[in-house]
């Protein structure tokens, strides 16, 4: 993948040893490897009612949603649309909590560091005892000899937090809670009343004791007294801690506790034993029963705890899950909505249900939809983060399966436990047993590593790529997507969201390795992208792979879990109707090649308008394995295969020209046509080939170029032959002493313009020169190849890339990138249509000349759309846009709509178009030469020597001294081939003498 050539040689003065070079040419991209943690008490992932906070495989702490803003903007936590990074703490981060105490903007976000203990939000009196009011990040006093580092777990809920320590005891807080008009705001809870905020959920004893506040008393903190400010000790009876707890799960009026020696407890208000009695109010910690298999108890694995306020109709209880090393889930308690998993109905529209609804007394295993036994359990969560008061809300609860499954059940509010279609906002429906939703991918080999189930929200992690897929209400930021609407999502997606991934990928060790592969494509109004967990960004007009034709404004990515096999190479196209511009986009991956957006009956035979994401049929004969590359433009797409056969298709709603079918036909259809040279001999050796759709240009592994599609220009000598159809492959005559590296051709007028990039990294040109777009300072037509030129004579030098607007009729610009990362563009950048300034430059019109790009330095990749470019910035992820922001095609709405006439920072993704490389080494002293056959040998030390970066020209691209060990490391470079040589001076080029160096491709 990576080759180094190493020379040794003499350096002159005194010193005659023999040096050797040892060289590593690394990726800066890691291999990386699963972190998926299931039953770790301290939890990277949590989620309230509408929000959510989560710990990444970076360490990095990221947050969103409803109410998430850890400052405050007129005395309230406001909305956080997209993933924010987290700043204002101390120490590394160590596990995350959620809680709600309401459905809009009454939630807290908590946060574990090895220093303190954070929160902020809706305070309840819980995050800071001294305030009622919405904080920011503030940290929390622990109890009394307590430090962050003695925390081994810890949860949150319903405006409470719960504490585990390395004793293994619990400590509880909960602070002032309103809740409306209620009767009886004092005095002992009985079986039966309103189940509101008791201090039973303490666990510390005494009469149980309702603590719900008045407005006043919540406003003021005032009327709860030490209880509803204070940290309380878990207690088993008076003065006797318990101890020995390793899991805790807290919900609103209950908690539960599992020890090291497989003791479950319980406490709080209706909450059951197990043991056949019914609910009941403990204000200490109880030993439940648990459950047995042929009278012996089962090993818990984990503990689950449901409980709301009473509801008219409804039994008051809490429902309790204990999830076994077996594999099993066992319920008990209330029934309510199906959440025990009893029922002989599946799925309905109506609690009534009696099955469904039926509580326990004793343990029962939870039911799958085909009214088995759920099995081989990992982890389970519920919706217990949220105060279910005063509505028709019950409990929803999920498990995940060592298969990756996410089984579902419960009460079904705003799409949560997925749907077949979504259900309206605000109503409900009831899933009895325990299922699997959906996934807009509607690909049911996804499967899933991590659950977390909010009050109204369901987020899984999936499990090769890690990036999280969301089911649920979307309101308020609540999916980070960086929409504010209403909806809901009924199937898992995954596409939407942002790439926030909870491990480290699985699925690749390595961007692809430089190639014909593009790694980024892009259409008029809309960019596919390559990132480094194999997953492929989309964004712009069409753009959304699983929503026929939808423009998507923010970017999305499809993650490897939704594809077969790994995503190696991407193409896109654009086609023209009635002034609208469709979208075409590719992926091939090493399991086929899929289209979406505009069919153009290309992708879909029987299809021109928008199609969602399809596999493509290839051409008979051809596996996915025998396909090198891909290329698309104007609704038409051409492959070429590993012994260099090329393959075009391009349907009847196409913009394409049956011409560059290159078989002799012209007819336009939806059949796949091989290139020929003749009737009878098919194009093969091709290494790399440019696709315009009406036209396109091809290299050999032998060095020959050839051309075909309408007016293009070949022949055998200097000057080529005037414009002409060509519907064979046609030879093309290149300048003597030329290596050529790449071809590029593109056709915004009636005649082709055409392009060769040398090996040496100088570019030629040919052919139509509308908008000045051959660079050679005119708007002139040209028969014989020109030097494309920077002004004033001076050659373009040093160019590693080019690309073009070829996938788009009209558009016409050209950009290059050179070794030292400038970028250069020329062609038409009028402010109008159909330029629209989208070549970062101040010229209001035609660039003739190659032209660096205003902000074009230090640039590691660029990409044209048909109204837009793409800089990436060299050393990061970020990537900067010109042009018409419309459609989305800027990837972000932080841009207004319209035309930017000055590269902007639009997003940031880790990707692999813009992939940088460190090249480093260490120098040694061998005095034997290597004859061993080993480099064994130690550092040069007593003079001072320097490494030197060369381009493919021998130009000097960086100097600096080697290290006191002899070290050297050159940091950010894209991939090409480049010498590195040792001198005494900082740098050489001509009359300095070289010991030794390594070639780098």
């Amino acid at each position: 993948m990576k080759k180094i050539t190493c020379f040794g040689g003499t350096l002159m003065r005194t010193l005659s040893i023999l040096l050797l070079l040892i060289a590593l040419f690394n990726n800066e991209l890691k291999s990386q490897t699963s972190c998926f943690n299931e039953q770790s008490p301290l939890r990277r992932v949590a989620s309230s009612f509408h929000s959510t906070i989560i710990i990444d495989y970076k360490n990095e702490v990221m947050y969103w949603g409803d109410g998430a803003s850890t400052t405050l903007t007129a005395g309230t936590n406001t909305n956080v649309l997209i993933p924010t990074a987290l700043t204002g703490f101390t120490g590394n981060p160590v596990a995350v909590a959620a809680g709600s105490v309401g459905s809009t903007n009454q939630h807290q976000l908590f946060l574990l560091t090895t220093t303190n203990l954070y929160g902020w939000g809706f305070n309840n009196g819980t995050i800071s005892s001294s305030t009622s009011s919405n904080v920011g990040i503030t940290t929390i006093a622990l109890p009394a000899g307590i430090s962050a580092t003695d925390i081994i777990a810890f949860e949150a809920a319903a405006g409470g937090l719960a504490i585990v320590t390395t004793a293994g005891n619990v400590y509880i807080k909960q602070g002032a809670r309103y809740l409306g008009a209620q009767p009886a705001t004092t005095g002992v809870i009985t079986n039966g009343s309103i189940g509101s905020y008791t201090s039973a959920l303490y666990g510390r004893g005494g009469a149980i004791t309702n603590i719900l506040a008045t407005s006043t008393e919540q406003t003021n903190n005032t009327g709860l007294g030490s209880l509803a400010t204070n940290w309380q000790q878990v207690l088993t009876a008076p003065a006797t801690p318990l101890i020995n707890v390793i899991k805790i799960s807290l919900s609103q009026l209950g908690a539960m506790a599992l020890t090291a020696d497989n003791k479950v407890y319980t406490w709080g208000t209706q909450v059951y034993l197990g043991n056949g009695s019914g609910p009941q109010d403990l204000s200490y910690a109880t030993q439940m029963a648990l459950p047995q298999i042929s009278n012996v108890d089962i090993q818990a694995k984990d503990i689950n705890i449901n409980t709301k306020t009473y509801i008219s109709g409804q039994t008051d209880g809490a429902t309790h899950f204990i999830l076994g090393t077996n594999g099993l889930v066992y319920g008990v308690g209330e029934g309510y909505g199906g959440i025990l998993g009893q029922s002989t109905a599946i799925e309905g529209t109506t609690v009534a249900n009696a099955a469904a609804a039926a509580s326990g007394t004793t343990w029962a295993t939870v039911k799958k939809s085909d009214g088995s036994d759920i099995t081989g359990a990992t982890m389970i969560s519920s919706n217990n983060p949220f105060v279910l008061a005063e509505n028709t809300s019950g409990y929803a609860a999920g498990v995940l399966t060592t298969s990756g499954e996410a089984l579902l059940w419960g009460v079904n509010h705003y799409d949560m436990l997925g749907n077949v279609t979504a259900i309206p906002a605000g109503t409900y429906s009831y899933v009895y047993r325990a299922r699997q939703p959906n996934n807009i991918a509607n690909n049911s080999n996804v499967r899933y590593g991590f659950l977390e189930l909010g009050g109204h929200t369901t987020i899984a992690f999936l499990k090769e790529s890690t990036k999280y897929s969301y089911l649920g209400h979307l309101v308020r930021g609540s999916m980070g997507d960086g929409t504010n609407g209403v909806s809901t999502r009924n199937n898992f997606d995954g596409f939407s969201t942002a790439p926030i991934y909870y491990c480290q990928n699985t699925v690749s060790a390595d961007c692809p390795p430089p190639s014909a592969k593009d790694l980024i494509a892009s259409s008029s109004l809309g960019t596919t992208l390559l990132d480094n967990h194999s997953s492929v960004f989309a964004w712009g007009a069409n753009a959304h792979p699983y929503t026929a034709g939808a423009d998507v404004p923010l970017y999305g990515s499809i993650p490897s879990d939704y594809l077969t096999g790994i995503p190696v190479g991407l193409a896109a196209g654009t086609v023209v109707t009635s002034g609208t511009q469709n979208s075409q986009f590719w992926l091939h991956s090493t399991g086929g090649i899929y289209g979406w957006g505009y069919s153009a009956n290309t992708i879909v035979d029987a299809t021109a308008g928008q199609v969602a994401i399809t596999q493509l049929a290839l051409p008979s004969g051809v596996a996915i394995t025998d396909v090198s590359f891909i290329r698309a433009a104007k609704g038409g797409i051409a492959l070429v295969t590993n012994s260099g056969a090329v393959w075009i298709k391009g349907g009847t709603a196409s913009s394409i020209n049956g011409n560059v079918y290159g078989d002799g036909t012209t007819t336009i259809n939806s059949a796949w046509h091989q290139v020929k040279t003749n009737a009878s001999t098919s194009l093969t050796g091709v290494v790399e080939l440019s696709f315009a759709g009406t036209s396109a240009m091809a290299l050999t592994s032998t060095g020959i170029v050839y051309a075909w599609g309408t007016n293009v220009y070949t022949g055998t000598s200097s000057p080529l032959s005037a414009a002409a159809n060509r519907n064979f492959a046609t030879p093309v005559f290149t300048p003597a002493g030329v290596q050529v590296k790449t071809v590029e051709i593109l056709q915004s007028a009636t005649n082709a313009s055409q392009f060769l990039l040398t090996t040496t990294g100088s570019m030629y040109s040919v052919g139509d020169n509308s908008n000045g777009i051959l660079a050679i300072g005119n708007t002139t037509a040209q028969t014989s190849w020109q030097q494309v030129s920077t002004g004033s004579g001076t050659i373009l030098t040093g160019v590693t890339k080019i690309t073009s607007t070829n996938h788009t009729a009209g558009a016409n610009g050209m950009a290059a990138l050179t070794l030292n990362n400038n970028i250069y563009v020329w062609g038409n950048n009028a402010t109008a249509a159909p330029g629209y300034g989208m070549l970062n430059h101040p010229t209001n019109g035609d660039i003739t000349y190659a032209t660096l790009a205003t902000n074009g330095a230090n640039k590691s990749n660029v990409e044209l759309g048909g109204q837009f470019s793409l800089f990436f910035e060299r050393g990061t992820s970020n990537i900067m846009f010109t042009g018409n922001n419309s459609r989305g095609s800027a990837g972000t709405t932080a841009i207004p709509t319209g035309t930017v006439t000055t590269s902007t920072n639009a997003i940031a993704i880790s990707n692999c178009a813009g992939d940088v490389y460190t090249i480093s080494g260490s120098l040694l002293n061998d005095i034997n030469g290597t004859i061993d056959g080993l480099a064994n040998g130690s550092a040069i030390t007593g003079t001072t020597l320097h490494a030197v970066l060369l381009d493919p020209a021998g130009i000097v691209l960086e100097s600096n001294p080697l290290s006191a060990t002899g070290t050297f490391g050159f940091t950010n470079y894209m991939a090409a081939t480049y010498s590195v040589r040792i001198s005494y001076s900082r740098y050489s080029r001509t009359g300095r003498a070289y010991c030794c160096y390594c070639v780098y491709q």
